[in-house]
């Protein structure tokens, strides 16, 4: 460090400290240096003092603190980074997030607090960053079980929210409302067992719906009122839905992906994606429970690209299935060694007519060109 120091006028874009034991950052550590990009990794970091960072504060952009030993936010070391813009404290052994934890922090970005112990985050622990700076907040693999709420209220302008790997149990209505500006937001593999009525109808700029993992056995009908203008891609894989929820996904006239796969779906109805299901070109069915598809199921995806049925129970798919979308469809895995067996394959001929590019059967791939 003292040779760095040496060298007056020069600017460090990134000073990197991994793998090291440093259990206390000491006061003014880093005095007469002009740091961009700070790092300290993975080296048993369990505390800041309040003057540790205040000499690199008018130019620090970026600090990494991940992978450390720290049990809360470092607030009164943080309070003097006038500029920073990302802070990552992924990692660490943080189980709370105090009032006002990141006060002074008026130009932060992008916060990430991802795989701590975190199981309470106080109503004002946002309070003090500018609400119309703060664009990404990463809360997964931590220990929430319901969504804070009041603390988020004030992020008005937050793009980016993730909660994966939490232990939320459910989310209502209000719970995301004064997100007014949400693009994404992340859900997955947590414990919901059903997405209520209007629980987003606040997220009316949402793009992104990430609800993967869960056990959610029931969508209702009006569980995406609010998203009907913005909403493009909606993962409901690996949960427990034993059908399309079609009901409510009418509302969704922009939905280009949807996942459903690793679901307990039996059967595909005949108007399953009718009324939204123009604009979709990537569908997701495999490791479901399916054994017959109704011959005019597909008829709607006029827009279809890429279509996964593998690892299903289907025994044949009547040709009137595959002429629905043909025109469009440029990915098809239909994986399953019941349909290869059967008749001499006109449904695979059918296809290789039309402008399909990879077709999967039986897990043998084959490209057209």
């Amino acid at each position: 460090m003292g040779l760095l120091k040496g060298r007056t006028n020069t600017v460090i874009f990134y000073l990197r400290l991994r793998h090291n034991s440093l259990p206390k950052l000491q006061p003014f550590v880093f005095l007469g240096l002009d740091i961009r990009h700070l790092t300290i990794h993975n080296s048993s970091l369990a505390k800041l003092e309040e003057s540790s960072l205040s000499s690199i504060g008018t130019g620090l952009t970026q600090l990494d603190l991940s992978q450390n030993a720290l049990l809360s936010v470092p607030s009164s070391a943080l309070k003097d980074l006038q500029h920073l813009l990302i802070l990552n404290l992924n990692r660490n052994k943080i189980k709370a997030i105090h009032k006002k934890a990141f006060e002074g922090l008026d130009t932060l970005e992008i916060l990430s607090l991802y795989e701590n112990e975190i199981s309470t985050i106080e109503e004002e622990a946002f309070t003090g960053l500018h609400n119309r700076k703060l664009r990404r907040l990463n809360l997964g693999g931590n220990e929430l079980t319901k969504v804070p709420t009041q603390a988020l209220r004030s992020l008005d302008m937050l793009k980016k929210l993730e909660m994966q790997e939490n232990r939320i149990v459910s989310i209502q209505e209000g719970d995301f409302e004064g997100l007014k500006n949400l693009d994404s937001l992340g859900m997955a593999h947590n414990q919901l067992r059903e997405v209520p009525a209007r629980v987003f109808s606040h997220l009316t700029q949402l793009n992104s719906l990430e609800l993967d993992g869960n056990q959610i056995t029931h969508v209702d009908p009006d569980a995406f009122i609010g998203l009907e203008e913005n909403l493009q891609y909606l993962r409901l894989a690996d949960n427990n839905l034993h059908s399309v929820p079609s009901d409510a996904l009418r509302r969704l006239h922009r939905l280009r992906y949807l996942d459903l796969k690793a679901n307990n779906i039996t059967a595909l109805l005949d108007d399953a994606f009718t009324g939204y299901g123009d604009s979709i070109t990537f569908l997701n069915l495999q490791k479901n429970l399916i054994k017959k598809l109704p011959a005019v199921v597909f008829e709607n995806l006029n827009s279809l690209e890429s279509l996964n049925l593998q690892n299903n129970k289907l025994t044949e798919i009547p040709e009137e299935v595959i002429e629905n979308v043909v025109d469009t469809l440029r990915h098809i895995d239909i994986t399953a060694e019941k349909v290869l067996e059967r008749g001499n394959g006109s449904n695979y001929e059918r296809m290789e007519c039309y402008s399909l590019r990879d077709i999967i059967i039986g897990g043998r791939r084959r490209t057209l060109l």
